[in-house]
């Protein structure tokens, strides 16, 4: 009996390596085609035409089945992996207990600490499972809940009287709805451009002097979007408009994530602007030792939410930036962000466009038209986009106070 357990605990010694192995192999490609689902979520929510948006739907949904069959297969693994341990774990308590009048005691000290090994493994397999069971049920809600969110991209977007869009990621029922207006190719022309005259106690209540704030980052580690240009060209066409005396621009050039609470409780902005780089990870500002530094949605958010007291108007002028400004519409009366890639040139063109329509007293909204208007000609004509929050007359989100009688 001895010879036979001793052949046989070898092969579940065997067994249980390879086992090992493919658990790895198998925990390691579930959280690659995971990642990868997440990625062809968030394409289908920025893709730019219904085209794209529909083949991103499909394959996100495809990697999502992927993923989860992958989840479960590492999940059967690790069952199997817990089972082989126990069944040798029991093999040699049968030998230990055969062979103790045989053994020497070197060798029943070795089995002890292999007998203890494995039991320190079969717990450490077993606080594994316990977290794994709730990790995949997560996961299963997770993918159906973003399935849902894929379909939900597909609903027609309302109110086609001025352009106005329904986020779906935000239904009314779920946080602050937003209204979205975005520029996109082909689209139809704009009905009612003209707003509605503002009553005259709306004009009287308006400051008359608003304060923007600009913060603009350069990290030495990306590529320079020359942010200098673009403040000396918002400057000057605010200079040239009718009220452009009663904007006051705050530059805060070479901006760090910890600039920005100072910077807003200080000077109490209207409106504030983020200018540089951006990714999917979230806007880049300038960090330790001149690098890089990615500021997620949500921090960047609760910073603004907290020292805003008197902002009404969010700009991010930055490449990958939607996710902001739709967040940012769940408090400011507006805001706007860049989907995709936007290059400088038409960047620096829109950011200076639209402060110009701002300070002729125009409203957030026409102004923000009227500076899409004229980078039209761009290969990134699509890319600004505009919210609200829920509830907010577009056309009366004024930051600059016209004559009376004026059309905002």
């Amino acid at each position: 009996m001895t010879s036979f357990s001793s052949a046989r605990l070898g092969v579940l010694f065997r067994q249980r390596a390879q086992l090992t192995d493919d658990l790895r192999h198998a925990h390691a490609k579930a959280e690659r085609l995971t990642l990868e689902h997440n990625e062809l979520v968030r394409k289908a929510g920025q893709a730019a035409t219904a085209g794209g948006r529909q083949r991103a739907q499909l394959q996100a949904s495809r990697k999502g089945e992927e993923a989860a069959r992958a989840r479960e297969h590492a999940d059967a693994l690790s069952r199997q992996l817990h089972e082989k341990e126990t069944e040798i774990a029991d093999l040699i308590g049968a030998l230990w207990a055969a062979s103790q009048s045989l053994l020497s005691a070197d060798m029943i000290r070795q089995l002890n600490d292999h007998l203890g090994a494995i039991s320190d493994h079969l717990e450490q397999a077993d606080g594994r499972a316990a977290t794994l069971i709730p990790e995949l049920n997560n996961l299963r809600a997770a993918i159906r809940n973003q399935s849902r969110l894929i379909s939900s991209l597909n609903i027609e977007r309302t109110d086609s009287h001025d352009g106005r869009d329904r986020d779906p990621a935000f239904p009314p029922n779920r946080g602050v709805p937003v209204v979205q207006m975005g520029w996109r190719r082909g689209s139809s022309a704009i009905g009612e451009p003209r707003s509605p005259q503002l009553r005259p106690e709306a004009i009287a209540a308006l400051p008359s002097q608003v304060t923007a704030m600009l913060f603009a980052s350069e990290p030495r580690d990306q590529p320079r979007p020359d942010l200098d240009t673009e403040i000396r060209e918002i400057l000057a066409r605010i200079d040239e408009a009718t009220f452009g005396h009663r904007i006051i621009l705050r530059a805060w050039p070479a901006a760090q994530a910890f600039d920005v609470i100072p910077g807003m409780n200080r000077h109490k902005p209207h409106m504030v602007q983020f200018s540089g780089h951006g990714t999917a990870d979230g806007i880049l500002m300038m960090g330790p030792h001149d690098r890089s530094e990615p500021v997620a949605a949500d921090r960047l958010i609760q910073m603004l939410k907290w020292t805003g007291e008197n902002l009404r108007v969010v700009f991010f002028n930055i490449c990958d930036s939607e996710a902001h400004a739709r967040a940012a519409a769940q408090f400011a009366e507006a805001a706007i962000g860049i989907r995709g890639q936007m290059h400088d040139a038409p960047a620096r063109n829109f950011a200076a466009s639209l402060y110009s329509g701002l300070a002729f007293g125009n409203s957030v909204k026409r102004a923000f038209h009227q500076a899409c208007a004229t980078i039209a000609d761009e290969p990134d004509r699509v890319m600004p986009q505009l919210f609200f929050r829920h509830g907010i007359d577009p056309h009366t989100v004024v930051l600059v106070r016209p004559e009376e009688g004026g059309t905002p």
